[in-house]
């Protein structure tokens, strides 16, 4: 597991020091940034499914069989309550691209609110109806559902929650030639993963302490790209934008 996170540390570093604009996006968020980088599209790419399975995988070091059949049972369910953030992603890749072209920021912002305005009502219902499936299979499947798994449940379905509300994050990234920041922020947040798992199994190797630390770098994940994005552009990739004006209008340095 050390060599795991080892591993991880130094493709970071690696990737940091590809070019000096990793190195300097990383130090600020203004760095100019010409033309898309075909490694950081391929390493966001790579990077992401292995977030998308990267719990289960090291949870399979410390977590018995049954704990982590469990997990992986709840995490199946409350996933459903992650596909608004599909839909954003569809609905602001176009509007974002031909916006960032024109260097349009006020564009840009109104295509991440209308996207984002177009997953709320969804994401209000299958946060209702998810945990009543993940009660109803717990007990049909003979788990049962007790306290414990009550915090699985809400840890998880807090960490879809933030996906859908952050879902425009790296689709933005991606159209704004901000690709190698959402691969840094996705790397990022997966050493702490690893890192935050590995401290946390010294208390208690459970489903729950593999929620919490999904969920914690749900957390930085997200708020890292949302920061840079911000800093970058001036836009609020988040669904904060549906009720807060954007207080920039962007910057003219890209």
């Amino acid at each position: 597991f050390v060599v795991l996170i080892a591993g991880f540390i130094v493709l970071w570093l690696a990737l940091i020091a590809h070019s000096y604009r990793g190195a300097l996006a990383l130090l600020s968020m203004h760095t100019p940034m010409t033309r898309p980088d075909l490694f950081g599209f391929w390493g966001l790419s790579i990077v992401t499914i292995l977030g998308a399975n990267i719990d289960i995988l090291v949870g399979g070091l410390f977590l018995g069989a049954s704990e982590l059949g469990y997990y992986q049972l709840i995490k199946r369910i409350v996933n459903v309550a992650s596909l608004p953030q599909i839909v954003v992603n569809w609905a602001v890749v176009v509007p974002v691209g031909r916006a960032f072209a024109e260097r349009d920021f006020s564009g840009i912002q109104a295509a991440v609110t209308r996207a984002s305005s177009m997953a709320i009502l969804p994401l209000l219902m299958l946060s209702v109806f998810v945990p009543v499936a993940a009660v109803t299979t717990s007990i049909l499947t003979g788990y049962g559902f007790d306290e414990a798994a009550g915090w699985l449940l809400a840890m998880l379905l807090l960490g879809a929650v933030l996906n859908v509300l952050f879902g425009a994050n790296f689709s933005v990234a991606a159209q704004c030639d901000m690709e190698y920041q959402a691969l840094l922020a996705r790397l990022g947040s997966i050493m702490l993963f690893c890192a935050s798992v590995w401290v946390c199994a010294n208390w208690a190797r459970t489903g729950v302490m593999l929620a919490f630390c999904q969920l914690l770098m749900a957390l930085v994940s997200n708020f890292w790209l949302w920061y840079a994005i911000w800093g970058r552009i001036g836009v609020d990739s988040s669904a904060a934008s549906i009720v807060l004006k954007s207080r920039k209008k962007g910057v003219g340095n890209l």
